[in-house]
């Protein structure tokens, strides 16, 4: 009678997932009856081949298995309760837009207005660098006793468009990490209820795979829910206050200099107009706001998101009984 009850109980539990609504993949709950199906099958076969051992291991994997089933609600539940309760409460609270329904919605719109700052950045530096290369190409050309001379007075501009293409591989380095974060959510909202998950119940609920399963289940959990949730925090709860706090030329968009800015007479033959132009291309409300939305918003930033995560992963898998070595993830990030 124990046992009967044990399974109408674990049969209630994965039911009530089914039940719970829109967040449960079907491939998650068939994932678990199917592992229950192998071990009432191994269970069964014990007594046909009069195998205590063998029964008494299949009974052990089905608790088990219901405390697996129990892992699969939580993350659900926490998984809803993020997209339905929570989530809405906090970006309300920031004053930062809804962004979508669920939680990678939300930091996919977050992650894409960081990437359209960083295209606005890079377009500006674009068009200075252009105009100032077309400035500095400027000449005119003298006749004295019948001798020809080009005078190229702008040319010491040239000196300064290595500022600008810089700052355009910093502008590149900052988008290439936003794009990879944008990769990285989007393939959690994609995969991991979907394939991750699944395949990680399924390995967790036997023996010998139980560590996989583990190592899959908390890849899962991190890619659906924790960086998510780690890019809106610090989109909402780092950033927007920083800006909120008097760092608004750091945070917001810089004041571009324009070509007429940038103007050199190559009839005048003065230090003082390509000094003007230096004056101009140095201004601190050009080059702040540039450093902190490339390197401290896009690349820094992505960096203690990608530490915690896989910090979350390690953590995770070993109190699903599994030992993840993410020693040289770190580094690489």
């Amino acid at each position: 009678m124990r046992k009967i009850a044990l399974l109408l109980f674990f049969a209630c539990l994965v039911g009530s997932a089914f039940a719970s609504g829109g967040n449960m993949p079907i491939a998650a709950g068939m994932a678990i009856l199917l592992a229950l199906a192998i071990i009432a099958l191994v269970y069964m076969a014990s007594y046909i081949f009069d195998q205590p051992q063998l029964r008494a291991m299949a009974q052990d994997e089905v608790v088990h298995l219901l405390a697996t089933a129990i892992v699969l609600v939580c993350i659900l539940g926490v998984s809803q309760a993020l997209d339905s309760t929570y989530i809405p409460g906090l970006t309300q609270a920031a004053g930062a837009p809804a962004g979508g329904a669920t939680l990678q919605d939300r930091a996919l719109s977050a992650l894409g207005n960081v990437a359209n700052n960083l295209e606005d950045r890079m377009t500006v530096l674009t068009d200075m660098n252009m105009g100032l290369a077309g400035n500095a190409s400027q000449s005119i050309y003298c006749n004295f006793l019948n001798a020809g001379y080009t005078l190229v007075s702008c040319s010491p501009l040239n000196m300064m468009r290595g500022g600008l293409t810089q700052g355009m591989v910093v502008v590149g380095i900052g988008y290439a990490d936003i794009s990879a974060e944008q990769m990285l959510v989007k393939m959690g909202q994609l995969y991991a209820l979907t394939l991750l998950l699944p395949i990680g119940l399924f390995l967790h609920a036997f023996k010998a795979t139980r560590a996989g399963g583990a190592a899959l289940i908390s890849v899962a959990v991190a890619l659906y829910i924790v960086y998510p949730l780690l890019v809106l925090f610090c989109e909402n709860m780092l950033v927007a206050p920083f800006a909120a706090g008097g760092s608004a030329n750091a945070y917001g968009y810089f004041s571009a200099t324009t070509e007429q800015d940038m103007k050199c007479d190559p009839n005048v033959q003065s230090f003082t107009q390509i000094n003007d132009v230096r004056s101009e291309l140095v201004d601190s409300t050009l080059y702040n706001p540039l450093i902190f939305q490339s390197l401290v918003r896009a690349v820094f930033l992505t960096i203690l998101k990608v530490m915690i995560m896989l910090g979350f992963i390690r953590a995770f898998a070993a109190m699903l009984g599994s030992e993840v070595d993410v020693s040289t993830l770190a580094r690489i990030s």
